[in-house]
């Protein structure tokens, strides 16, 4: 598994390479925040239950399993 398991926190800095993150409610069943990180960008979430990931599609893949198009396509603009 990718998951990285050495930052399991809620506040990550700078990380080596660029790490996905998903952040949960406290029972884990509703993804409340996703996203990425930069080697140049800190994260601090409140939420407590956080996944951090190194393979971006296995961070994908979570998302699109619990119902969350990680890639959207941009609104038109008229």
């Amino acid at each position: 598994m990718a998951q990285l398991k050495s930052l399991q926190n809620t506040k990550i800095c700078y990380p080596p390479n660029e790490t996905w993150f998903i952040c949960w409610d406290g029972t884990r069943e509703n993804i409340m925040a996703y996203g990425s990180i930069l080697p140049t960008q800190c994260m601090e979430t409140p939420w407590t239950e956080v996944d951090y990931y190194d393979n971006e599609a296995e961070w994908a893949e979570i998302l699109i399993e619990n119902g969350i198009d990680p890639f959207p396509e941009p609104p038109i603009e008229e």
